[in-house]
């Protein structure tokens, strides 16, 4: 754990033993970091957990499966936001996949919208988008913008083959941002 003193995000899954997770969480509390859950596979995900998140980033089945909401639109993922406000996680990302996702900060809400590519290989798409999320949280940027850069990353890492080597360099997003005409906001705020 001493690693943990040196980072100001951590995101988990629970892929790996709770009791494990459970004490990152705990050092990371103590310590001040901003916690991400990303639930997957939801079926691990106990109250424990859910109670020591600072933000968390289920996609429609994760959702689903810890809300009881089935989220076909922004409005049903607003409701899922909103539930889990009401269980204490005041920040969530309701990811739709292609559709984009919506960005509940404290009682507001912002919806993101998908970037339309030809998926190749989507294995690993909610992985990259958390890890993205993470690293521009961590670079200084803020949520919604996060968002926005973690829906970039995963759409252009869909266009290849490959859950980990179909992850994309910086350089390579920057070149995707470029090419498609897509404001790079996050060159100021993210420092590599």
């Amino acid at each position: 754990m001493a690693l943990v003193a040196v980072f100001s995000v951590l995101l988990v899954q629970m892929e790996i033993p709770e009791e494990a997770v459970i004490e990152a969480m705990i050092q990371a509390r103590n310590k001040k970091m901003f916690f991400i859950l990303d639930p997957a596979p939801a079926g691990g995900i106990t109250g424990r957990a859910l109670q020591y998140a600072d933000l968390i980033v289920p996609n429609k089945q994760e959702t689903k499966q810890l809300t009881g909401i089935e989220v076909t639109d922004r409005d049903s993922a607003h409701q899922a936001a909103e539930y889990f406000d009401q269980i204490g996680i005041k920040n969530s990302i309701i990811k739709m996949g292609e559709k984009g996702s919506l960005v509940y900060e404290n009682g507001k809400t912002e919806y993101i919208e998908g970037i339309r590519v030809k998926a190749i290989d989507t294995v690993g798409a909610g992985d990259t988008f958390a890890g993205a999320l993470g690293f521009a949280l961590a670079g200084g940027a803020n949520l919604v913008d996060s968002v926005r850069f973690a829906n970039v990353v995963s759409a252009l890492k869909v266009t290849k083959q490959g859950a980990q080597a179909g992850v994309p360099t910086l350089d390579e997003v920057r070149d995707f941002c470029e090419e498609r005409g897509i404001s790079h906001y996050l060159s100021k705020t993210i420092k590599a």
